[in-house]
């Protein structure tokens, strides 16, 4: 292992950042595009993070990411934000289908189209359509009017005093309604809509998928975009 004197890289560069995954590459590709001498380390070979794979035997296995979005033009679109600032062209080709999973033996194909992907959930929870219907529809209404109407790339837990003072000037309704849904779980969300369990279940492992956390511990706001 070959040792670097400290103040060597002081001398050297503006800013050392440690992993190269998504979140290291982008801190560093901005802090590059903005004219700062930066050092990207890692300790594994290859860029990527969670975002890269490897083979064996023949076969190709996925680190840990499966599925990328933010590139559109509406809604919440990291990704295409920080294509815009790094000014890099980029093709993106959108797959026919979200998602697959099975739950409980059962194969479901998470469609683009809402009413398709209720079919598929239909199949599996038919007590529950109606439920399904009103919570997509109400998921779909506070996406349209909280989450797109308070675009951010910080999560509003990490603004500071002037930026929410900024924001609840600009619209205090959606605020409070966003303050609301950050202090309120998704699994509370939930139980407005349904009332088996097994349908309770797979939400929450959804959840727990796209967030590491469980239903009980997400805030409910989060369910507008994951689900």
């Amino acid at each position: 292992m070959r040792l670097i004197d400290e103040t060597v890289l002081r001398e050297r560069y503006d800013v050392i950042v440690v992993g190269a995954g998504l979140g290291g590459m982008t801190a560093a590709s901005l802090l590059a595009k903005r004219g700062l001498t930066v050092l990207m380390i890692d300790r594994q070979t290859r860029p990527g993070g969670s975002c890269t794979s490897f083979r064996r035997g023949g076969v190709t296995y996925d680190v840990g990411t499966a599925m990328l979005y933010g590139f559109g033009r509406r809604g919440f679109r990291p990704f295409r934000f920080l294509m815009n600032e790094l000014e890099e062209p980029i093709d993106v080709i959108a797959h026919p289908t979200l998602a697959r999973m099975t739950f409980e033996g059962e194969p479901i194909t998470f469609w683009p189209d809402v009413e398709r992907f209720l079919q598929e959930l239909d199949r599996l929870f038919p007590e529950e359509k109606e439920g399904l219907r009103a919570f997509y529809r109400d998921l779909y209404g506070m996406y349209e009017q909280i989450v797109l109407k308070n675009e951010v790339i910080v999560p509003p837990s990490e603004f500071s005093p002037c930026q929410m003072i900024r924001r609840l000037a600009s619209g205090p309704l959606q605020m409070l309604r966003m303050q609301r849904l950050l202090t309120t779980s998704v699994r509370t969300l939930l139980d407005r809509y349904f009332s088996t369990e097994p349908i309770i279940t797979f939400f929450d492992k959804l959840c727990s998928a796209y967030c590491y956390c469980t239903a009980d511990e997400a805030p409910a706001v989060l369910a507008a975009t994951m689900f």
